[in-house]
């Protein structure tokens, strides 16, 4: 139970876990913990004896501050060096170990000493004990035996995966690449080491500089990154790149910090940064300007490299008249820059950098890579069509044309995924630029007339034609009998979409081949339709207000986004295997016999007679 100490606040749980470093050989509490209220956490001063190489960078005794949070053995612990009897340099699995803040007893150098799933932020997955007897030693132990790798050279062993080293960023923007196989076979074929950059700016939060080309000299064609449209738009800054054989890092693994380590850095690959920096700083105009930093990494210690990654730092800006004291030459104003700019002691103000690649920035969860690679056509973009588009776009579909010519209504926002600002607009205009803005890897394209296309639009009836999947969202028997008479440009899979009076049911049609099956479609779908108009008193169908009667279809979008959750997974499979015979799969919502909704169940096969 949790009960603070009235002088001191300790509580019962973090009392316990103090006791249990007693038993913890090699390391002992050196005072009292300390309260720090600005922050809601205990620092722990503690030292640690080590089983650690003699000759080697860690010494046998080293101290520690451990902060843990108030709400102990919940929250993190963090590991971090005493400023006094500490250790100073950066090995891997460790934060850069700088002084750290001036009010607090501890560097910078935060340890890794948590697992790898750690950042599930689920106990039950963790080998992490949650016992308050147990939690706090546990974390030393480890403290410890990082020591005694880190004293060995062992925290990084082949096949484990790589780490880049723990960067401080400074700047006020980010910035974004996209690299990935086919690029890094144009990296190998690139001798020179600097260039310029161009890019994009994404208004995001902070602004996202997306580097879109490296340009790499007069005489071979610039490397392009693999976006599959132009994100952002905004006026980017200046952009210079140099490429280093390997990340650069002062021994053990720390990033430079300054300007002088930058080059030592570079020295160890026998590099010379300034002859790199020269050519490209003379190039740049006045203003601000970015310096991108690019190298070949691996996915595992020792494995083979498989993409260049790219970090990135905000250059001092060059001066805009001519600095006195030296010529107002090429030589001149280089010699100025670096020593008034970027002498050795100035700091490094770095900016944070990802690589948005869609293998990278889709690990979350995508598709099969057959349906990320199948050109999408959605014939409805009403509250199904609209869902199950942007379900697969952010998934990772690569390419989706939305064909709808309605205009969004209010009534629609109850289960639609468009906004109010979108009301009047076209549903198939609007919900494309929402899947633009949502799928950094999605090309979607609007077509916002009626399906089947006006025949005189050759252009129009060739792109549609032309795409691989068909899925029919419109729930309407025209559009679908259209798309039996339509002459598509090869075979097809074909996919039919809706759902029955309340979204009870999901109604999922699948086939293959070059013309769509009506006849097969509706001798399967009739048959529920006809079991649903006996189960439900059509005349008493919704309505939206006074006027001439007109009934809405009732579904409420917590229904019609689970079922349409259920019909992805039916297209995926229908894409990666296709079906032999049309076939309609029928899901249908499941309650308990007090009414509550006990899940999905495929009744495909149940008897439709009753």
């Amino acid at each position: 139970m949790r009960s603070p100490d009235k002088e001191n606040r300790l509580t019962d749980e973090l009392r316990a876990g103090l006791a249990s470093i007693a038993n913890l050989p090699g390391t002992v509490i050196l005072d009292t913990p300390a309260w720090r209220p600005e922050t809601r956490r205990w620092a722990i001063p503690c030292r640690i004896a080590a089983d650690v190489r003699t000759d080697g960078p860690i010494p046998a005794v080293t101290e520690w501050i451990v902060v843990a949070d108030d709400s102990y053995p919940n929250g993190r612990i963090g590991v971090y060096p005493a400023k006094v009897g500490g250790i100073t340099q950066t090995f891997p699995h460790q934060n850069y170990n700088g002084p750290g803040k001036a009010e607090n007893p501890w560097r910078s150098g935060l340890l890794c000493t948590w697992t790898s799933v750690a950042s599930l932020r689920r106990k039950g997955y963790d080998t992490e004990p949650g016992e308050p007897e147990s939690n706090l030693a546990w974390h030393l132990a480890r403290a410890q035996e990082w020591l005694e790798l880190a004293s060995r050279g062992e925290l990084d062993q082949p096949g484990d995966p790589y780490e880049l080293p723990y960067v401080p960023h400074c700047g006020d923007m980010n910035a974004a690449f996209c690299e990935g196989s086919s690029t890094l076979l144009q990296w190998t074929e690139v001798a020179t080491q600097h260039g310029t950059a161009e890019a994009n700016v994404l208004d995001a939060n902070p602004p996202t500089i997306i580097v879109t080309r490296f340009n790499v000299g007069k005489h071979h064609p610039p490397v392009e990154q693999e976006w599959r449209k132009d994100i952002g738009g905004n006026e980017p800054p200046s952009l210079i790149w140099i490429r280093t054989n390997s990340v650069l890092v002062l021994p053990p693994y720390q990033i430079p910090m300054t300007w002088g380590e930058l080059r030592e850095a570079c020295q160890l690959q026998g590099i010379n940064l300034d002859s790199l920096l020269r050519p490209a700083v003379n190039n740049l105009a006045t203003g601000e300007a970015v310096l991108l930093i690019g190298f070949p990494i691996p996915d595992e210690i020792a494995g083979p490299t498989l993409r260049m990654h790219w970090l990135a730092l905000l250059l001092p800006e060059k001066p805009y008249r001519h600095t006195r004291g030296f010529q107002n030459s090429e030589r001149g104003r280089w010699l100025a820059y670096k020593q008034y700019a970027i002498h050795d002691a100035a700091a490094l103000n770095w900016l944070n950098t990802e690589n948005w690649h869609r293998d990278e920035i889709s690990v979350r969860g995508r598709l099969s890579d057959a349906a990320t690679q199948q050109r999408i056509l959605i014939i409805g973009a009403g509250s199904i069509g609209s869902a199950l588009a942007e379900m697969l776009a952010r998934a990772g579909a690569g390419d989706i044309t939305v064909m709808d010519s309605d205009c969004l209504e209010a009534g629609n926002l109850v289960r639609h995924n468009l906004l109010a600002a979108d009301i009047g607009n076209r549903k198939a205009s609007s919900l494309a630029a929402r899947l633009d803005a949502a799928a950094l890897h999605t090309v979607a394209t609007p077509i916002d007339a009626m399906f089947p296309p006006n025949p005189d639009d050759a252009e129009q009836s060739h792109n549609i034609g032309s795409c691989d999947v068909i899925i029919d969202a419109t729930g309407d028997d025209a559009a679908v009998a259209a798309m039996s008479s339509f002459q598509w440009i090869g075979d097809k899979t074909f996919v039919s979409v809706s759902l029955g009076m309340y979204a009870r049911r999901l109604f999922c049609f699948t086939a293959r081949g070059s013309v769509f099956p009506n006849a097969e479609f509706r001798e399967q779908l009739d048959h529920w339709l006809r079991l649903e108009g006996e189960e439900y008193n059509l005349d008493e169908l919704p309505r939206d207000g006074p006027g001439c009667w007109h009934p809405r279809h009732p579904a409420r979008i917590d229904d019609v986004w689970m079922l349409t959750a259920a019909a992805v997974k039916l297209v995926e499979r229908a894409i990666a295997d296709p079906p032999g015979a049309p076939v309609l799969t029928v899901l249908e919502q499941q309650t308990d016999a007090a009414g509550n909704f006990a899940g999905i169940r495929d009744v495909s096969q149940s008897d439709m007679q009753g």
